[in-house]
């Protein structure tokens, strides 16, 4: 199960970068707006792009992992985002400094997709005993 989570991961992952890059390519922002404001043109297109993903794979490894959600789904992203970042550099050091380097991807992946799936089964929880 923790394959198919990290593979799962690594699409995302993935998906969200290349939706990124096509922003980048094709921004809606007109070029006045990239010439004075180029930070919130990036950090809009960011947010665009990996909060989207983040959530779907949220939602996707809940449902994959029956128990420790949370932990399977740290796992699987961890695995997945060090995966993502070895082939761009060799030493392990350089990889752990160029996740610091892109605290927007690391931030949204290492924390909000566990989170999501701690908030998913928090609200499993909390309906399922309710009760009539």
């Amino acid at each position: 199960m923790l394959l198919a989570g990290t593979l799962s991961a690594l699409l995302a992952m993935v998906a969200a970068v290349w939706v990124f890059s096509l922003l980048a390519v094709y921004s809606p922002f007109s070029p006045g707006v990239w010439k004075s404001h180029p930070h919130v043109v990036v950090y809009v297109s960011e947010a665009f792009s990996y909060i989207p993903f983040a959530v779907l794979l949220g939602l996707i490894l809940w449902r994959l992992f029956p128990s420790a959600r949370v932990l399977n789904a740290l796992l699987s992203v961890a695995i997945a985002t060090l995966i993502g970042v070895a082939p761009a550099v060799a030493d392990l050091r350089a990889a752990l400094d160029n996740l610091v380097a892109l605290p927007e991807f690391s931030i949204t992946y290492l924390v909000g997709v566990p989170a999501v799936v701690y908030a998913l089964e928090r609200r499993r929880l909390t309906i399922g005993s309710s009760g009539p």
